[in-house]
């Protein structure tokens, strides 16, 4: 295989690699958004929740899904950082 077809089926690669990553950045975003949005309907739900128990259940809720949240953005900032 000559340099030629060599360079050309490598940028190809990095090309198609790119194109991967956009979209893998694309879905997390998406998620992110509905994460942060059920994120506020649970604080929503504690404020007006008058049940000890319930309540316990709702903070475990958000501190799960603020760790879910953190985790995912830092992986964006390294995608990001890389490229």
């Amino acid at each position: 295989m000559n340099k030629i077809k060599l360079l050309s089926k490598l940028q190809t690669f990095f090309d198609s690699d790119k194109a991967n990553t956009k979209v893998r950045v694309k879905e997390i975003e998406t998620v992110l958004i509905k994460l942060k949005v059920k994120q506020e309907k649970t604080k929503k739900k504690l404020a007006q929740c008058v049940n000890d128990e319930y309540k316990k259940v709702l903070l475990l809720e958000i501190d799960v899904m603020n760790a879910q949240i953190e985790k995912a953005e830092r992986f964006l900032k390294e995608i990001v950082d890389n490229n």
